[in-house]
C-alpha cells in the first residue's frame, strides 16, 4: 500500500479553545492527485469521488487500506480533522465545505470531543447542522461511529500516547457508548446510513489496541477498518450510477 502523502495542514481553532484565542492543528487533507491541496479540488474522471473524513482513530494505514480496497473503483480523497466539537463550523468555514462535490463522504465522528468540551446533548444538538452542511457536498453521506477504548483507561494526564486525553478531559469506554447512543440516535432521525466500528473493534480489542493508554490502532487493526469501510462503500458503489 502506498502511503498517504499530506498535501495541506490546517490551522484554525485549537481544539480546547472555544473562545478562538489560539490558532492550532485544524486538519489535513491529502488528495487523490498529489497536486491537490484542498477538497474542492477534482478533475473529472470516470471513477467516482469519495471523501474520507475522520481523525487520527482512522490513521495512515486505515486510510491506505480504503485507497487500495478501492483501486480503479473510485477516486478516494481524505481529509483529517482534529475532532467533532463546538468549533468544526468553523474548519468547515475553513475547508469550503460548501464548495465540495463528491459522489459519497464517510465521516468519522472522532474520538475528541467528549465532555467536558461536548456533552451528549450538545453533540445531538451540532451534529445535524454538520450533516446539513455535508449534505450539500454529496448525494451519499456515511457516518462511522466511535470504536472502544480500555477500560482502565488512565486519566488526568496532559497527554496519553499520541493522544487525545487532556488533565481536564475524562474519557472512559462508557463516554464512548453514551457518544454512540448519540450517533445512533442522530444519524436515524436524519435517514444517515452508520457504519457501526465500535462493534467490528471491540472483539479484537485486545489484539489490536495494544497499549492500554493510547485509543489508537495497530497497523493491523487501522488495516481491519479501513478494509470493512471498503466493503460498505463498495455496496453503495454499486447501487449508484455516475454521470
Amino acid at each position: 500500500m502506498e502511503p498517504i502523502n499530506w498535501t495541506t495542514t490546517y490551522n484554525g481553532q485549537s481544539p480546547g479553545d472555544l473562545e478562538n484565542k489560539n490558532n492550532g492543528f485544524a486538519g489535513r487533507f491529502s488528495g487523490y492527485n498529489n497536486n491537490f491541496k484542498n477538497p474542492v479540488e477534482h478533475i473529472k474522471t470516470k471513477l467516482p469521488n469519495i471523501l474520507i473524513i475522520g481523525d487520527s482513530i482512522i490513521g495512515d494505514y486505515c486510510c491506505s487500506a480504503i485507497r487500495f480496497s478501492l483501486k480503479e473503483l473510485a477516486e478516494v480523497s481524505i481529509l483529517q480533522q482534529p475532532h467533532h466539537c463546538k468549533n468544526i463550523m468553523s474548519w468547515l468555514d475553513t475547508w469550503e465545505v460548501e464548495k465540495w462535490k463528491y459522489d459519497i463522504i464517510f465521516f468519522f465522528d472522532g474520538m475528541h470531543g467528549f465532555p467536558q468540551r461536548v456533552t451528549e446533548e450538545e453533540h445531538q444538538e451540532l451534529t445535524p447542522f454538520v450533516i446539513k452542511r455535508l449534505k450539500k457536498a454529496t448525494k451519499d453521506l456515511i457516518w462511522g461511529n466511535c470504536t472502544p477504548i480500555h477500560d482502565n483507561f488512565p486519566q488526568g494526564n496532559k497527554n496519553s500516547n499520541n493522544g487525545p486525553n487532556t488533565i481536564d478531559q475524562i474519557m472512559t469506554n462508557e463516554s464512548i457508548i453514551n457518544r454512540n447512543k448519540s450517533i445512533l440516535k442522530v444519524t436515524n432521525e436524519n435517514n444517515i446510513p452508520l457504519i457501526d466500528l465500535y462493534s467490528l473493534m471491540k472483539p479484537i480489542q485486545h489484539l489490536t489496541q495494544p497499549r492500554f493508554n493510547d485509543i489508537h490502532y495497530s497497523g493491523k487493526g487501522q488495516i481491519i477498518m479501513g478494509n470493512h469501510i471498503s466493503k460498505e462503500l463498495k455496496n453503495i458503489l454499486s447501487k449508484i450510477s455516475i454521470k
